[in-house]
């Protein structure tokens, strides 16, 4: 099963069980203008979905998780696992380019 890579403010991931019974058994695209963590597409599996967010941070993610998949895995390895690199992490400006 897909797993949202993300937990998002507002996720709808503890509800999943409330809301797939209310989508058709079949349909032919899926479409979500909130996409956030992507809790409700990641469990209806869409063979056709559009996701869109206004969060454009978010959106890049996607698009690197989808685009550069091998390279995002490889700097995340890099990444020490400790409480000093998250704030670290954490601190950073994201206004400024990496």
């Amino acid at each position: 099963m897909i797993q949202p890579v993300l937990k998002w403010v507002g996720g709808k991931r503890q509800i999943l069980n409330s809301i797939a019974p209310l989508v058709p058994n079949s349909f032919s695209s899926y479409c979500e203008p909130f996409f956030g963590g992507g809790a409700v597409c990641f469990h209806l599996k869409p063979n056709s979905a559009i996701i869109n967010d206004i969060n454009t941070e978010l959106i890049e993610f996607y698009k690197v998780v989808r685009d550069y998949p091998e390279e995002l895995i490889s700097e995340l390895q890099s990444y020490v696992n400790d409480e000093e690199f998250y704030y670290s992490i954490r601190a950073l400006d994201r206004s400024s380019s990496f």
